[in-house]
């Protein structure tokens, strides 16, 4: 499987992470339909652009990376120079077949599809308000699944295809076995793998373009990594018997050995890219004026989130709601917060270790008690940096599929890959008009549950 068969297609998009992306018919149609337009004006990173101005890029060009990501690993983790014997035993339709050269196209397309309507179910500001609108273990994707297989939005697409292209299949790979199975659907072996070229949490494809792109975008440097590396050391690999999940089944999505360093490289981009950036407090503070404004402004003008009012809903909308309420009589904090900039100041920060040695309890006891004390005037966010559910397989020549977590020194040195280690942050949120009130009262705070960091070592 090579990239030339597909350099005839008949639209491209000039894209500034990936240069030229290229569209065939259908991918041009979901790219044209409603939903798909509807994330030009989704912010990838909410209101992250009160702090990096270069933050105002959309979830629509993300889509679109993710989709040209998904194409180019595809295609390498496919060629038959980089598959292994008991790949194409357990899947022999597919690559001891006549038939297997279509099969292996069509579900090509089904990747790219499903990359490029991962996110198409977000609401406005994307993750920022999502964990309080949504219902209780349903994310984004649940809408992103209602739109792939809508009539009305992209279910006649697929069926007009020349081809032509199931939506189910669409929609597992878009939202991958975990969030399938939240909805009680079932993945296959073979849909689970190619499932995991998109939303795998290790070496997934929307995790590398996001990276680069808010890099890109915000003009930092820490979300940087060798992309080319890592893609062309992608491929399908088996511990050599069944995992403990049958819905996995034996082979995942591994790295050939020369590729270890470009993962290290991507784990650390994203580590100090959350640590630097995803958790910085401003941005967390925007994220909770959001929030507190959002839940008020759904209950009471739009009512219940599903299908049919996700696709009324943008960031313009969200903000010109904030823009009538600041100039209505009796406007709420939150609403002034937003619409005059005058966000939350950070009163106190909890480090890694402080959080990691006694766990979260001390500090979401003081963020209650600061509340408690300061109604309507304080708030506190804890966040980590969520580890990999499962190891990396790596392929050394000669020798047997060793784990990633046993070859990097860096995974071993940061703690990615120590799973009950805490790496994240914690902050204390205070208004501009009780923070010198409230830095008094923290002054006199009782300090006995409060752990200590050892002093650093000459």
């Amino acid at each position: 499987m090579t990239r030339t068969s597909q350099l005839a297609k008949p639209f491209e998009i000039r894209d500034p992470v990936h240069g030229f992306i290229a569209l065939d018919d259908t991918e041009r149609q979901v790219l044209d339909s409603r939903p798909m337009q509807r994330l030009k004006h989704i912010h990838q990173l909410a209101m992250t652009y009160q702090v990096y101005p270069g933050a105002t890029h959309k979830r629509f060009e993300h889509c679109l990376g993710v989709m040209e990501l998904a194409g180019r690993a595809f295609d390498v983790i496919m060629n038959p120079a980089n598959l292994e014997s008991d790949v194409r035993d357990a899947f022999p339709e597919l690559f001891r077949s006549r038939q297997g050269v279509a099969q292996l196209q069509y579900w090509r397309r089904v990747v790219r599809l499903a990359a490029l309507c991962h996110d198409v179910g977000h609401l406005p500001f994307s993750h920022a308000a999502e964990r309080d609108l949504l219902p209780a273990g349903k994310g984004h994707e649940w809408l992103s699944g209602e739109l792939i297989l809508h009539d009305e939005d992209l279910g006649n697409i697929w069926r007009a295809s020349v081809g032509p292209i199931n939506g189910e299949h669409v929609m597992k790979l878009a939202l991958g076995a975990d969030k399938c199975g939240k909805l009680g659907i079932n993945l296959s072996n073979w849909e689970n793998l190619l499932a995991s070229i998109v939303v795998d949490d290790s070496l997934g494809v929307d995790r590398m373009d996001y990276l680069l792109r808010d890099s890109h975008h915000l003009g930092v440097a820490y979300g940087r990594f060798d992309l080319d590396r890592l893609i062309q050391s992608l491929r399908i690999l088996s511990w050599g018997g069944p995992t403990d999940s049958d819905s996995v089944g034996p082979f995942e999505l591994g790295i050939d050995e020369g590729g270890l360093h470009a993962v290290e490289g991507l784990l650390l981009a994203r580590y100090f890219m959350f640590m630097q950036v995803y958790f910085h407090h401003t941005r967390l503070a925007y994220d909770i004026h959001l929030s507190n404004f959002m839940k008020d402004w759904i209950s009471t003008e739009v009512g219940t989130i599903d299908r049919d009012t996700i696709l009324q809903l943008t960031d313009n909308e969200v903000l010109a709601a904030v823009a009538a309420a600041a100039r209505a009589s009796g406007a709420t904090p939150d609403v002034l917060r937003l619409h005059e900039r005058r966000h939350y100041k950070r009163l106190r920060k909890a480090s890694t270790k402080e959080l990691a040695v006694p766990g979260l309890a001390w500090f979401e006891t003081l963020g209650r008690e600061c509340k408690e004390v300061f109604p309507g005037h304080a708030d506190f966010r804890t966040e980590s940096v969520s580890r990999p559910e499962r190891d990396i397989p790596v392929k050394r020549v000669g020798e047997r599929i060793q784990r990633f977590s046993a070859l990097s020194d860096v995974a071993g040195w940061s703690g990615l890959a120590e799973p009950t280690e805490l790496k994240g942050v914690g902050y204390i949120f205070i208004s501009r008009e009780k923070a010198d009130e409230a830095k008094a009262w923290l002054n006199e705070y009782p300090r006995k549950d409060e752990p200590t960091e050892e002093p650093e070592r000459a």
